[in-house]
């Protein structure tokens, strides 16, 4: 992982909140993917928020790691949801179309 990410994970009502922080970037992408993997995995969790808000910049490797996970997630049958995005990440987000693919299923949305 790079030094300039940072992943920080809780958990509430069976829903995994993973906090990213930094560039979500090719070498932030692993740490991403392993992290959601590992709680899709784990039968106690019905579904992923990734909060987004404080990720300063993404790249194609960062869009193409979310939508990975949000299709790791289809693929179990759990929902996956990103949210807080803000300034260029939500308008990079917003311009791919990654941004309504990932705003998916509301029920996941920490209170």
């Amino acid at each position: 992982m790079n030094d300039h990410f940072t992943i920080r994970e809780s958990q509430r009502d069976g829903i995994a909140e993973v906090h990213l922080g930094g560039e979500l970037d090719l070498t932030a992408k692993p740490a991403v993917h392993s992290i959601v993997s590992r709680r899709l995995n784990d039968q106690t969790i019905t579904g992923i928020v990734l909060d987004l808000s404080d990720v300063t910049f993404i790249d194609s490797s960062g869009i193409g790691g979310l939508i990975g996970c949000r299709n790791l997630a289809s693929v179990v049958g759990k929902p996956l949801r990103a949210v807080g995005a803000k300034g260029r990440v939500a308008t990079v987000l917003d311009l791919t179309g990654v941004g309504a693919l990932l705003d998916g299923d509301r029920s996941t949305a920490p209170d």
